[in-house]
């Protein structure tokens, strides 16, 4: 089944590419997490940076998670700085997904030859999205 990216989506992957055309690679994922926070920002978005993400396990609190960032409180985004993404990072996104009841989130890898969005579902499915 394909999944047609939103508007939204194709903008966020845009950016995602813009903030790799203008830094390039070899960064630590904290640039690139606060050069997206900022883009965001900047388009009006509400965003909180490093979310403690609680973590229970048979009703019991067992540790928190961190989310790199969380955008109007409603979706969850990982960055990674990666060759390529594999699926312990879409794994970790859908752990984020699950404490945070949310059905979808992003992984943006800010990789060594370019930069990628992917819409990562609960359900098991990623896709990258392309911009527009």
């Amino acid at each position: 089944m394909s999944y047609e990216a939103s508007e939204g989506e194709r903008a966020l992957s845009e950016d995602v590419r813009e903030i790799w055309m203008s830094l390039g690679p070899g960064y630590r994922e904290s640039v690139y997490q606060r050069a997206l926070a900022s883009e965001l920002r900047r388009g009006g978005k509400s965003v909180q940076l490093e979310v403690a993400v609680p973590i229970h396990y048979a009703g019991d609190f067992v540790g928190y998670g961190l989310a790199d960032l969380i955008v109007n409180k409603a979706a969850v985004i990982e960055i990674k700085t990666v060759q390529s993404a594999n699926d312990g990072h879409f794994h970790q996104v859908r752990g984020y997904l699950r404490a945070l009841d949310y059905k979808y989130g992003y992984l943006a890898n800010f990789g060594w030859s370019n930069a990628t969005l992917y819409r990562v579902f609960l359900g098991g499915r990623a896709e990258a999205i392309r911009g527009s």
